[in-house]
């Protein structure tokens, strides 16, 4: 199986990844470990992007597109696997369509986690991390054993810049642009599964990805 699953900030889409990785044994593919790996690997590709992202720079759709092909042409990838993160935008995803196509693939499905904004604004707002280890809770929703303390390393909680009602709004704002344009892309393939996560449980929202999947 070979999907990709998007969703606005603070849908809930990484915790579903997880979950469908699992279910069906494919391979979670996220672009900012791909670039870790190219760069680690010292690659002629990972160079390159290393060359763009020590100087801080955005690393070009075209070389994105050609270290997520060559990542994928590992063996290890034809269980199949999920995308997660990537396309962002519709010329992103045009690449990604172009790339499928050269290397004899096809998307079964994109899942698109749908959650009302007023929702996504009480999670994200509620949001803490853990600026050691990196694990995330919620001050309502799955506050820590330990008021502000990480339950993994004990380590304080931080609420995050970027988690603040204000830059909350701008982020929504930002995604909603690139997000929409890219679902309407693939509402012409006829593989978007639409589900309505608003107010559910992450088992409800599962099980009805799962249902969607057949």
């Amino acid at each position: 199986m070979i999907s990709l699953i998007m969703g606005l900030p603070g849908a809930g889409k990484g915790t579903q990844a997880d979950l469908i990785i699992e279910k069906y044994g494919i391979k979670h593919v996220s672009t900012g470990n791909i670039f870790r790996s190219a760069i680690a690997e010292k690659t002629a590709l990972g160079t390159e992007l290393a060359s763009y992202m020590d100087q801080g720079n955005l690393v070009p759709d075209e070389l994105t597109i050609n270290i997520l092909k060559e990542e994928l042409s590992k063996d290890e990838y034809k269980v199949g696997f999920l995308l997660d993160g990537f396309p962002r935008t519709k010329v992103q995803a045009e690449y990604l369509n172009q790339m499928l196509i050269d290397m004899n693939l096809e998307l079964d499905n994109i899942i698109y986690v749908n959650v009302a904004e007023e929702e996504i604004m009480g999670r994200l707002t509620g949001r803490l991390s853990c600026p050691n280890c990196g694990a995330t809770y919620h001050a309502v929703n799955l506050p820590p054993k330990v008021e502000n303390t990480c339950d993994k390393c004990s380590t304080q909680l931080i609420t995050r810049s970027d988690d603040t009602v204000e830059s909350v709004q701008n982020r929504l704002e930002v995604a909603k642009s690139q997000t929409m344009p890219v679902i309407e892309f693939y509402q012409e393939s006829g593989k978007v599964i639409e589900i309505d996560a608003s107010s559910k449980s992450v088992e409800t929202v599962f099980n009805e990805i799962t249902k969607s999947i057949g």
